[in-house]
């Protein structure tokens, strides 16, 4: 049961941190941004899921979780190297951020599906993480507005937030 209450707890931080990440530039984030990461989700962690029908046997569970932090690492950097001021985090040219949450989307799934739980447990999920993005998103536009005149690389938080959740996810 700790498994899935802890792959729960790390999908909704991912969630939020995304959502933080979603607004991020000067330019305004659209909500149908938000409706896309989340339908990107479903599809990467259900695929994932899928997937995870013909490795449950072989493939060892703790790999994943090194994998997924990994991955993470990966994301935070790639997030610190093509932030835009204007654009965020997510520009119009760069699909290398979009491509790595779809790949940890993936390995989330995978995971999910090892430990047996399967489509409604991905639906329920993916719920989950659009309340979060959208509360990620809601926080890091007030928290912008309050302090960004005091501190103008606020925009790199909800990173920080990714780099405890990471590290929290190997416990």
């Amino acid at each position: 049961m700790w498994p899935v209450v802890a792959l729960t707890l790390f999908v909704v931080t991912f969630g939020f941190v995304l959502g933080g990440l979603v607004v991020g530039g000067k330019v305004q984030a659209r909500p149908v941004s938000f409706l896309l990461f989340s339908g990107l989700f479903l599809f990467s962690s259900f695929f994932g899921m899928l997937v995870s029908l013909f490795t449950t046997g072989w493939f060892p569970f703790r790999l994943l979780d090194v994998v997924i932090v990994a991955l993470c690492f990966v994301f935070i950097v790639s997030c610190f190297m093509r932030f835009h001021p204007t654009f965020g985090f997510f520009q119009f040219d760069g699909r290398a951020n979009v491509i790595l949450f779809a790949v940890i989307s993936f390995f989330l799934g995978l995971q999910l599906g090892m430990l047996g739980w399967r489509t409604f447990f991905i639906l329920f999920l993916a719920l989950v993480f659009t309340a979060g993005l959208f509360a990620g998103g809601v926080f890091q536009v007030r928290a912008v507005m309050k302090f960004y005149s005091r501190q103008p690389s606020f925009h790199f938080l909800p990173l920080i937030w990714l780099l405890f959740a990471t590290v929290l996810k190997l416990l």
